[in-house]
């Protein structure tokens, strides 16, 4: 079984058209590995993470992502581990 890759992403850009999906950025950008079309990854920042499938926008040449949101993790914060 392939391991999902994991991408950094800026989970504010779900408030921005098209809403409700992660913009991953444009095809020409040297710091996204190769995706594929409907390929599941792990979409994380430094609070938490979550599934999500990858869809390509052909018209725009750009690369969006779609959250699962019943796979949410959350990660323990440095103070929430001190205080276990």
């Amino acid at each position: 079984m392939k391991t999902m890759q994991r991408l950094y992403v800026d989970f504010n850009t779900l408030t921005s058209a098209p809403i409700d999906v992660l913009k991953l950025g444009g095809v020409e950008r040297d710091d996204l590995p190769p995706l594929c079309d409907g390929e599941q990854v792990i979409a994380y920042d430094s609070e938490f993470e979550v599934q999500a499938r990858v869809i390509f926008d052909p018209e725009h040449a750009f690369w969006l992502a779609e959250p699962d949101w019943t796979t949410r993790r959350d990660f323990a914060t440095q103070e929430q581990r001190a205080n276990q």
